[in-house]
């Protein structure tokens, strides 16, 4: 694996060819999942008006349902952009079809990774920077795999030995495509997120060897 090579400007070169095939789905998606975190910000914002600003039971029920909703979603986002990536059919309910097991492990596995990162930083923020890249594949493994969350730590671990650097590289660029895709009147966000969501596919997909045919 260390020998592996792979290439941040053909990541986003894939992802936006990819995006292309299904763009009306992707930015579906992407307004879907938008509207729908939008509502559950909207209901807190109004509890807390009714309680003059102080939480109470209700809001705190309301935030973690939101927070599960949307960690599910978003193991939802890569399962279809990593089905999408082997060249499988996609479709909408695809977003659905996770299993309470993979959501429960997701979330121990980025409680663990980030308690780890977060002593990474705290000890400089090199170690925590390291440490956050070697864990950024756990999701995948999870959602792709079928992994509990200690083997999606020791799988993202090991494939990512010997790529930090052009995975730093990687997720400074991510961050440019996705702040110019805010700054794009709001819209164009719904265009970058799918574009680096297919790009980091396109990683795990290379640091594993598989082959990804059919994009040109």
């Amino acid at each position: 694996m260390e020998n592996k090579t792979i290439s941040t400007s053909a990541s986003f070169n894939f992802g936006w060819l990819k995006f292309k095939q299904k763009a009306s789905l992707f930015i579906g998606i992407a307004i879907f999942i938008t509207v729908l975190s939008s509502i559950q910000q909207s209901y807190q914002l109004a509890e807390k008006d009714v309680l003059d600003g102080t939480p109470g039971l209700y809001l705190y029920i309301l935030t973690l349902l939101g927070f599960l909703i949307s960690s599910y979603l978003s193991l939802g986002v890569w399962r279809i952009m990593i089905k999408h990536s082997r060249n499988e059919e996609i479709e909408f309910s695809d977003l659905f079809r996770v299993s309470f097991k993979n959501l429960i492990n997701y979330l121990i596995a980025n409680l663990v990774a980030g308690i780890v990162t977060l002593i990474g930083f705290i000890f400089f923020i090199v170690p925590g920077i390291h440490i956050a890249l070697r864990l950024m594949f756990i999701s995948a493994y999870i959602v792709d795999e079928n992994q509990n969350f200690e083997q999606a730590l020791k799988s993202s671990w090991a494939i990512t030995k010997g790529h930090t650097v052009k995975l730093f590289i990687w997720g400074l660029l991510a961050t440019a495509i996705v702040i110019l895709g805010f700054l794009s009147l709001i819209f164009g966000l719904f265009i970058a997120m799918p574009i680096v969501s297919l790009a980091y596919a396109f990683l795990y997909l290379k640091l594993r060897e598989e082959d990804i045919v059919n994009y040109h």
